[in-house]
């Protein structure tokens, strides 16, 4: 099921998405979902993008989530997964996200850089999903 105001947003004729840590991680814990299937797709029409943030994010689960039962190596290998289907938003200066207000704080760097790259934002978490409404679209994911 999809929320949010839409579910493309195209620049021209290309159509770009910016994937939160939810999606990566479900993508693989679950490679069969349908976030997986919209995070690895070779769609020449979509553009995909990720943070830095998610990246750091990903490679600290180990850490802060044992019972995952996930280690480094697949992690990195997930990671280079990624790094080929998605073109990478490097971090951003703290002023693009001051004007950004959102219920967790740790969003909005995710937020600003689905802004800065003009991107719908892919979220499987309802409430990011709708506190960053008013500075992007949103596409929630629920599977």
């Amino acid at each position: 099921m999809y929320g949010g105001r839409s579910t493309t947003r195209r620049t021209g004729s290309i159509a770009k998405y910016f994937f939160d840590t939810s999606v990566l991680v479900r993508a693989l814990l679950e490679p069969q979902s349908h976030a997986a299937t919209i995070l690895f797709g070779r769609d020449p029409l979509v553009q995909r993008y990720t943070g830095w943030i998610a990246l750091k994010e990903l490679r600290r689960l180990p850490r802060d989530h044992p019972k995952l039962g996930l280690r480094l190596p697949l992690l990195e290998r997930h990671i280079d997964r990624i790094l080929e289907h998605l073109i990478l938003v490097p971090a951003l200066p703290l002023e693009s996200f001051r004007d950004i207000t959102l219920g967790d704080r740790s969003d909005r760097p995710i937020v600003a850089a689905a802004r800065h790259v003009h991107a719908i934002l892919v979220t499987r978490d309802r409430a990011l999903a709708i506190d960053a409404r008013p500075y992007v679209e949103t596409l929630l994911i629920e599977d």
